[in-house]
């Protein structure tokens, strides 16, 4: 290729460009949505959440079953009591339990649910304090000393801290109870008197306890510490005393999107570091002693967890890789083990078990009833009121009643009206309470069966796993984030996927460190096509190449290798390199166009060059048929401008007003053939059909008559006529010189007659109807009616191009002439004629058709002269 040296060095430039700018971190975004795309998208073996993991489910069918949240704390007792009466080997609790309830009984309840098989919620996270402080206008030498002024005065007042200055004394009122809510975190033992100072102050009491517990169990490392912030919290001190492990839930880890792609591995706080809940829970279910972050590593590139575990680190990050199943990644199909399995599979409502507690407390109610209602009718039957048995629920007791039962109400209905059956008092009360003990009975064996049903389920669901209890109710807002799973994805569901990583070991390679690479190697392949081919064959190779890439990277890579492998910076440069290197191919190659246009712009126009140059063929020697619309124009008002000007004048202002014709002409597509004296002539479609090439006349003419406006001094205006059929197009000229490519035929003598007739009508632009009708909506046109121009034989319908000058009424009122005219109804167009007179402008076709329609000829309008 004659370029190939100076493309190669552009291609090589824009290698280094888009490496540059993928090392300043600009296509990080762009492949983290890709990596979504392929988790979501891409398929490959199915490789869902374990079955060791189990979702329980705060739900809206829970809500809606049992009531609002919060439940009263007995009940989600009763719940965990379920969850580990049914086998569950682990219970990791995604709520926040940092308050005290208003019963202190109902705290004690909760807080003997809590084992060591249960893994507690706590938060590590920033206050924002110091942020708020300096948009508030505050400054930083202004906060330290305000913190101090407050450890010494509590209740200092914005109004009262005169030692500030008055920026940071602003700050201090638009953040007063933050910054004493810190002051309080960090200095418990201070003494306010404000009432919702003190309430900050039993709250951070009753943390520093917590934190206390903590610290002395070993549910925190120690040994990793940070400031922390007001806004850390750990579960009430009574629910810490028999935890196994705690972990945190705060998910501060999002991109610029705000999308949940990987978590931080531990966060720390003043009392220590701790994992996420997803990650203690893993390590408690394996039986690990230390679930804290204590127990993570970070060793070249990777996580090592309590020496054994080793998952991907990006950034100091741990990417989630998300589980895949036949059904895609959407959070409900997780845990959906097989094909068939339903949606929703591994999930259940905590409503269903908060059923069973309820269930359970309403038999024990239920035996309780029918002990003493047993006892009762034994009584009786024994005629014994002093009767004591060790227990009445015995099958030989309850065996003797059934007996009476049968014996007493045998043949009875069961809806019948005892009264109408027993008259003896006694008798019907007897009868009565057997019939309630039936009535019991029945009920309590319903309710075994649905309690040993439930309760079995529930053991088939949790025994020996992995629990997760946490919000899934799509009422709550902040229990949710956007990830691979779901734009609404449970923060529950987003630790269950950490902990799958930990118990499987799942996880995606990251080859972020062959970017730079597979960069240069793209682009490099490129230059190579693009400087040893012809355009053609070097775009499709390139292209080819490129979504060859795309597919291996993309698809093919993480489907077999589970690898993440870079797309959008080596995708980006193999294209950046093709436009580049294409791009400055065609300017060289322009450049050479322009230098032969130089050299032949004596004899042809510059289109014209141009085509000889990249289709020799579309000249044709003979000439062409083809449809073409001519425009004719011709400057209103020269010969008056020529007579007051001098003579440079005259060539100056008709240079101008030529010129500004032929740019409108150019700009609309138009082949501007030949200058007329002081007009010109132009068509459409001069090398190939242009399919709208009447829309671009017409839009040309309007330009033409406001750019001509435009020029001062305003001493001309512009007439032009234009036609649309066929011509010869070609060298019509004198052969071989190539200095005429015109064209010839009876289009262009009516474009020329048309351009004249706009002196009759006071018109400017006059248009033949094929030009009309091939403009279509582009255009608005009055119709002027069927003229003999001069040198034909047979009537052209004529339209006049108008602006918005000419009113709607006026182009009705000479349409409704025209109708009349096309009828040969003289009367309806003497009456047309009439109305027109309305409008000023219609005035010169007025004239000339009353000229017609009074001389009882033929109804068609002859033009005399040119």
């Amino acid at each position: 290729m004659k370029y190939s040296g100076l493309v190669q060095q552009v291609g090589l430039f824009t290698i280094l460009m888009v490496i540059l700018l993928d090392l300043l971190g600009l296509f990080g975004p762009i492949d983290s949505d890709v990596r979504d795309l392929q988790q979501q998208h891409v398929g490959r073996s199915p490789s869902p959440m374990s079955p060791d993991i189990v979702h329980v489910d705060i739900d809206d069918g829970a809500l809606q079953r049992i009531g609002r949240w919060p439940w009263p704390r007995p009940l989600l007792a009763a719940c965990i009591d379920e969850l580990r009466d049914a086998g569950a080997r682990t219970i990791a609790i995604d709520l926040e339990l940092s308050e005290p309830g208003l019963d202190p009984a109902a705290d004690r309840i909760l807080a003997d649910a809590i084992q060591s098989d249960t893994v507690l919620a706590m938060l590590h996270q920033d206050d924002g304090l110091r942020n708020r402080w300096l948009e508030s206008g505050g400054t930083t030498e202004g906060l330290n000393t305000l913190r101090e002024l407050l450890i010494q005065d509590i209740d200092l007042e914005p109004d009262r801290a005169t030692t500030l200055e008055s920026s940071d004394r602003e700050a201090f009122a638009e953040n007063e109870l933050a910054i004493k809510r810190e002051v309080l975190w960090s200095h418990p033992s201070l003494a306010p008197r404000g009432i919702a100072e003190r309430s900050i102050q039993d709250a951070y009491t009753q943390q520093a306890e917590s934190e206390r517990i903590a610290v002395e169990r070993g549910l925190l490392d120690r040994s990793n510490r940070s400031r922390g912030s007001s806004m850390d919290r750990l579960p009430i001190p009574t629910l810490l005393e028999q935890a196994g492990a705690v972990g945190y839930v705060h998910i501060s880890r999002r991109d610029s999107d705000g999308s949940v792609r990987s978590i931080q591995p531990i966060q720390t706080g003043r009392s220590g570091a701790a994992t996420s809940l997803g990650a203690a829970a893993a390590l408690h279910f394996m039986g690990r002693e230390t679930t804290h972050g204590g127990s993570f590593e970070q060793i070249d590139g990777e996580l090592l967890i309590g020496g054994d575990i080793r998952l991907p680190l990006v950034d100091d990050a741990l990417p989630l890789a998300w589980p895949f199943t036949p059904h895609g990644t959407g959070w409900t199909h997780l845990l959906r083990q097989d094909v068939g399995d339903p949606i929703g599979s591994g999930h259940l409502s905590i409503g269903t078990i908060a059923e069973l507690v309820r269930g359970r407390e309403l038999q024990a109610e239920n035996l309780e009833t029918m002990t003493t209602l047993s006892l009762d009718l034994l009584r009786f039957l024994r005629q014994d009121a002093e009767l004591e048995v060790e227990n009445p629920l015995s099958d030989a007791v309850q065996s003797e009643i059934a007996d009476e039962y049968e014996f007493t109400l045998e043949g009875i209905p069961a809806d019948s009206q005892l009264e109408m059956v027993f008259d003896d008092e006694d008798a019907l009360a007897h009868a009565r309470a057997l019939r309630a003990w039936k009535l019991l009975s029945d009920s309590i064996d319903d309710g075994r069966i649905e309690i040993d049903e439930l309760d079995a389920a529930l053991r088939r669901l949790v025994d020996d796993r992995l629990v997760f209890l946490g919000w899934t109710a799509t009422g709550s807002i902040a229990d949710f984030v956007p990830t691979v799973a779901g734009a609404r994805t449970p923060g529950v569901v987003v630790h269950a996927a950490t902990a799958n990583m930990i118990l499987t070991g799942h996880a995606y390679g990251h080859a972020n460190s062959w970017s730079v690479v597979l960069i240069l190697l793209l682009g490099i392949i490129v230059v190579g096509l693009v400087g040893s081919t012809s355009p053609l064959v070097a775009t499709v190779c390139s292209l080819f190449v490129v979504a060859m890439y795309v597919l291996i990277a993309a698809v093919l890579t993480f489907s077999w290798l589970d690898l993440f492998v870079p797309v959008a910076a080596p995708a980006t440069g193999g294209l950046a390199t093709w436009i580049a290197c294409t791009s400055t191919s065609a300017i060289l190659i322009q450049r050479d166009k322009k230098r032969i246009t130089r050299q032949f712009r004596a004899r042809v126009s510059d289109r014209l060059v141009d085509t000889l140059i990249d289709q020799p063929s579309a000249i044709s020697m003979a000439g062409v048929r083809r449809e073409i619309t001519v425009l004719f124009a011709d400057l209103a008002g020269f010969t008056t401008a020529s007579e007051r000007l001098d003579s440079a004048d005259v060539v100056a202002l008709a240079n101008e007003s030529l010129s500004t014709l032929a740019r409108q002409i150019v700009a609309e597509e138009g082949y501007v053939n030949k200058f007329l004296g002081d007009g010109l002539m132009a068509f459409w479609s001069a090398f190939e059909l242009q399919e709208d090439q009447a829309a671009k006349a017409c839009s040309a003419a309007s330009a033409c008559t406001a750019a001509i406006a435009s020029i001062e001094p305003a001493m001309l205006g512009v007439r032009l006529g234009i036609a649309t059929g066929e011509a010869i197009v070609g060298d019509c000229g004198a052969p071989p010189d190539l200095n005429d490519y015109t064209a010839i035929g009876d289009t262009v003598n009516l474009a020329a007659r048309l351009e004249s007739a706009n002196k009759v009508f006071s018109s400017r632009i006059l248009i033949d109807e094929e030009t009309m009708l091939q403009a279509g909506d582009t255009i608005r046109s009055l119709p002027l009616g069927p003229i003999v121009v001069f040198g034909r034989s047979t009537a052209t319908r004529v339209h006049a191009l108008v602006d918005e000058h000419v009113t709607d009424d006026a182009i009705a009122s000479a349409t409704a002439l025209q109708r009349a005219i096309e009828a040969e109804d003289r009367t309806a167009a003497a009456e047309c004629l009439e109305s027109m007179g309305e409008f000023a402008i219609l005035h010169p076709l007025a004239e000339r058709w009353a000229e017609v329609v009074d001389a009882g000829g033929e109804l068609v309008i002859r033009m005399s002269g040119k």
